[in-house]
């Protein structure tokens, strides 16, 4: 990934998203389907994210969900 799409600010802080991120079956059809909303939803629900209080959903999930979707439209895949 170009490394200067990666990056991001959150909350006026610098932060850079991993260079892989791996999706489940279901989670890889509500991305491809640009079901942004869903997503942030899934994620919320995961024991791993539930201590995101609500008006901190769009910048703790909801930005690096759409940069990494920034970043993944910018790189043609190897395979096409």
């Amino acid at each position: 990934m170009d490394a200067d799409l990666i990056r991001y600010e959150q909350y006026g802080k610098g932060h850079t998203l991993p260079t892989f991120w791996a999706l489940c079956d279901a989670c890889e059809t509500i991305y491809q389907a640009g079901e942004d909303v869903v997503a942030v939803g899934v994620t919320r629900s995961s024991g791993a994210w539930s201590w995101v209080a609500d008006a901190d959903v769009a910048e703790c999930i909801g930005r690096p969900l759409s940069v990494f979707r920034r970043t993944d439209k910018a790189v043609d895949p190897w395979w096409d």
